[in-house]
């Protein structure tokens, strides 16, 4: 057993004990859960705080004893304990198996590729008996091939590295200011903050007018749509021109002219592609300022201008973009889901809470889902109203 899967054995049990009707779990059982969480948070990318909210407010009220206030949050910390194993079994464990077993596989040949690249004659020597092996210039020539081999495999294994991480979006940089966990944070941040302040600011100047919340929802909603279809447009759009640019200077490096670039279309060579998508990645924040200026100049619809210059409604506008910036220039790009008319409610809750009501048919969206990738795993759940 490994010891994430011993990790989630403890919270199990954990949850198994405050599943009984009589006994309860002690102390050291919420301090070894605790324990469990934080091995859990640091070993799978995108587990965090966010998802155990539940689960450790539980922990600290059976560390206090106080087990009549438990049968409150006992529902909440179940399902964030679903949710993390789930995601756990389905797509962090299969990954896990197929790397050892693919790893036990290339094992018998390690020591021969090994050899293979420090010594530079080995595969030719070995090819030949201690009569016939090379000699001189042949010799030469065989290391000349093994350098030209090498350099090769170093190109190929750099581009393997960025396709492997293309292939996994599990694998995550955690040194990286901008990952996916602390994107959701700052999404869950905007609900709680900018979208409750521009909420505030919206009703104080309507008063109190019929349906006003419903109102207020569906237009912050609509500024968040627009906002998120425009960062989604623009990301490729500035890849490939810087793509195309990196390999329009390097083709030709002497020229003192700026040519501009006609045809950002055209497919550029894979690294190109690859540092363009660096460099927007690690320098998204430089951008931030220029995105809002264009979004509220050319895209902004008039019915969305109603409330523009409310200072709430401005920041929370402002907001909106920076985090939907920060989605789009991951790779993959982190995905919005909003809830659909058609969906049965047992679906919806799957991926959103309500708002203030409970039923079996949406009425409107709140708030959008954030999932880790496109048909990825759900991040952060969003916020719906039902009737």
């Amino acid at each position: 057993m490994s010891k994430l899967q011993f990790s989630f054995s403890v919270l199990d049990r954990f949850i198994h004990d405050v599943q009984k009707p009589v006994a309860h779990p002690t102390a050291g059982d919420a301090k070894r859960a605790s324990s469990a969480i934080d091995d859990i948070i640091n070993n799978v990318p995108l587990i965090d705080e966010l998802n155990v909210k539940g689960l450790r407010d539980l922990i600290k009220l059976a560390e206090k004893g106080k087990f009549t206030d438990m049968k409150n949050k006992a529902s909440e910390a179940i399902s964030d304990y679903q949710i993390i194993e789930s995601f756990y079994k389905k797509k962090v464990l299969p990954t896990a198996e197929s790397l050892e077993s693919k790893d036990k596989e290339k094992q018998p040949k390690l020591k021969e590729v090994t050899d293979s690249l420090l010594n530079p004659s080995y595969e030719l020597m070995n090819t030949y008996t201690s009569d016939d092996r090379p000699h001189g210039q042949d010799l030469v020539n065989s290391r000349l091939l093994h350098q030209h081999n090498t350099t090769e495999i170093n190109e190929r294994s750099q581009d393997v590295s960025f396709s492997i991480h293309n292939q996994n979006p599990m694998i995550t940089d955690i040194s990286d200011t901008n990952r996916p966990t602390k994107v959701a944070e700052q999404f869950s941040a905007l609900y709680d903050n900018e979208w409750t302040d521009a909420f505030d600011a919206i009703a104080r100047l309507e008063g109190q007018k019929e349906n006003i919340e419903k109102e207020i929802i569906i237009y912050l909603d609509d500024v968040l749509r627009n906002i998120y279809v425009y960062t989604v447009k623009r990301v490729p759009a500035l890849v490939d021109n810087i793509a195309l640019q990196l390999e329009q200077t390097m083709l030709d490096p002497v020229s003192s002219t700026k040519e501009k670039v006609t045809n950002p279309s055209v497919i550029h060579n894979s690294k190109f592609q690859r540092y363009a998508k660096t460099c927007v990645k690690e320098t998204a924040k430089l951008s931030i300022q220029a995105l809002i200026q264009d979004f509220k100049k050319t895209e902004l619809r008039p019915s969305l201008q109603k409330y523009q210059d409310n200072f709430g409604v401005n920041k929370y506008m402002d907001k909106c973009l920076e985090i939907c910036w920060f989605m789009n220039v991951l790779d993959p790009p982190m995905v919005l889901k909003w809830p659909m008319e058609h969906q049965e409610a047992e679906d919806l809750a799957e991926n959103f809470r309500h708002y203030t009501k409970a039923g079996i048919q949406l009425d409107f969206a709140v708030w959008p889902a954030l999932l880790f990738y496109d048909q990825g795993p759900l991040v952060v759940k969003g916020v719906m109203q039902m009737k």
